[in-house]
């Protein structure tokens, strides 16, 4: 998990709708709904903090319609799962894997869909995410330009004041953190 900012609204409703579907569905699920709703939270968190608009505890209140315990129990869970599911793959290997395909049933081909609609899934949360990046270079460029542009006409040596300069700077140390740049 980068710290790169990513749309963390759309993230907490995903991780609300899997953990409902979850909630509905858990005896037929291969992998756990929460568990891709815990990933999904893992992943916006740092956004969320670097916003600064409020708690993480409370953003997952709001966006998952769960207490702040259960969100953080499932997280960890979360983060224990990852951290088996690497121990696993370590220690099954090649062979474990070869033995895995060969007892494909109609259950693991179903489960073979749905990891496919994950996978599509997460495909377009990484091309949001590359499409957030791509705008937030953008917002930096133009803060930049009208930063520059507004300092010299404002500058105490264009006829300006120190004053109206420390505005600008606060100015654009505010677009910054809206923009979390």
């Amino acid at each position: 998990m980068g710290n790169e900012l990513v749309d963390v609204e759309s993230l907490g409703a995903y991780a609300k709708e899997q953990w409902d579907l979850g909630d509905q569905h858990a005896a037929e699920a291969g992998e756990p709904y929460w568990v891709r709703g815990a990933e999904a939270l893992e992943k916006a968190k740092a956004s969320v903090l670097a916003l600064g608009k409020e708690t993480f505890g409370a953003y997952q209140e709001r966006v998952t319609g769960r207490d702040e315990s259960t969100c953080r129990e499932r997280r960890q869970a979360y983060r224990k799962y990852i951290e088996d599911k690497s121990t696993r793959k370590s220690s099954n290997g090649a062979a474990g894997s070869r033995a895995s395909i060969r007892g494909l049933s109609g259950k693991a081909k179903r489960d073979n869909a749905s990891r496919q609609a994950r996978e599509q899934l997460h495909t377009r949360i990484e091309n949001r995410s590359k499409e957030d990046a791509a705008v937030r270079a953008l917002a930096k460029r133009m803060i930049d330009i009208g930063y520059k542009t507004l300092a010299k006409e404002l500058h105490p040596d264009a006829g300006g004041s120190k004053e109206a300069m420390v505005r600008l700077g606060d100015a654009k140390k505010r677009c910054y953190r809206v923009f979390g740049l």
